[in-house]
């Protein structure tokens, strides 16, 4: 009989950096002449907190009152994007592994996030933690090749040499989650209809300028 299996071993990978964020409104009288809408919701402050594990890139939550509301956190988040992806940038390469690490290393005979046992075509590697060198486990090199923050924009340059940082162009992007409290029935209507062109805004490999459309999942 047919199986179903979990397989997009991408999804498994842990975001090293989130937002949390959400928004507050008041009630303003409507200015047309139309009797059935007495008050607009209008943003009149919002509240975004970094969240993560790091210590040394955890931040106080930003909070912001006063005029386009909207504008500022479009603009905080862009200022949080680039500020997490010049982290993520500098991938930091593995420390030495301690002799528990190298021993779990040595014992293990199946990969942990796809299950299979490991071959010459796909042998098993040593997973870290990019951020800060840690090791994290022992893995087969396909999954340890899907494990990683998903990159956006340009593409990674090749390794220089074997055992070398990721070198990265400096417009590299890293692709960021903010989640939202009541985001689809509320906070979203805020975001989508005070978007603004230029928030999509990139430009191609051929130097073009191109929009990205604006998803909300």
């Amino acid at each position: 009989d047919p199986i179903l299996k979990f397989d997009n071993v991408k999804k498994m990978h842990k975001v090293p950096f989130y937002l949390v964020a959400d928004f507050e409104s008041w009630l303003k009288k409507d200015d047309l002449e139309n009797q059935n809408v007495l008050n607009r919701h209008e943003p009149c402050s919002f509240c975004c907190y970094r969240v993560t594990p790091y210590e040394e890139y955890q931040t106080p939550p930003t909070i912001y009152s006063g005029p386009d509301v909207i504008g500022h956190f479009y603009e905080h988040v862009f200022s949080e994007q680039e500020h997490i992806s010049s982290i993520l940038t500098d991938a930091k390469p593995m420390t030495p592994l301690t002799d528990e690490e190298q021993l779990l290393h040595e014992r293990s005979v199946f990969c942990p996030y796809c299950k299979q046992s490991y071959s010459k075509k796909n042998d098993k590697v040593r997973h870290h933690d990019h951020v800060n060198g840690q090791y994290i486990t022992t893995c087969c090199n396909n999954c340890n090749l899907c494990l990683k923050t998903v990159a956006t924009g340009r593409q990674e340059s090749q390794y220089i040499k074997p055992g070398s940082k990721r070198k990265f162009d400096e417009e590299q992007k890293f692709e960021l989650c903010v989640f939202f409290h009541n985001l689809k029935s509320y906070d979203g209507n805020f975001l989508i209809s005070n978007c603004r062109k230029s928030y999509t805004v990139f430009i191609n490999k051929k130097g073009e300028v191109g929009y990205h459309d604006v998803e909300v999942i």
